[in-house]
């Protein structure tokens, strides 16, 4: 089995804890994900439709954002204190609708500089499927 390059992409929504057990991720389009392995960088759509970094863990009222959420979940599982958040992930499909891409777990985030702001970049790994 060849190793395959981490997949880079957009996010366009996340949901911490959408449902008790799981997390949700929106992917922007893109050419199609095939890897166990997604890097994803965390964007926040501003008025006109434009990408622009999101800059901060916190809203203005000091609670997390969603960012900050999944940022802090990947660090308390890297801390040793849980496990890694499972998350849903789906990708747009141009002209189409949402696909499911599967389950994977969240296991690294970081932060990286662009333009003068923070991006959060999340590193998740696809949870195998199982045939019994």
């Amino acid at each position: 089995m060849t190793a395959q390059p981490d997949q880079r992409c957009v996010i366009r929504g996340l949901y911490y804890r959408l449902r008790p057990d799981y997390s949700v991720i929106l992917l922007a389009t893109s050419p199609g994900i095939e890897g166990d392995i997604l890097v994803c960088e965390s964007y926040e759509v501003t008025s006109g439709d434009e990408l622009a970094p999101q800059s901060a863990p916190q809203s203005a009222r000091g609670n997390l954002t969603q960012s900050g959420r999944f940022f802090m979940a990947a660090l308390r599982h890297k801390r040793g204190e849980s496990n890694p958040e499972k998350v849903k992930v789906y990708q747009y499909m141009e002209g189409k609708s949402w696909q499911v891409q599967g389950f994977y777990v969240l296991s690294d985030a970081w932060h990286e500089e662009r333009d003068g702001q923070k991006v959060f970049v999340f590193r998740l790994e696809k949870i195998p499927i199982v045939n019994h």
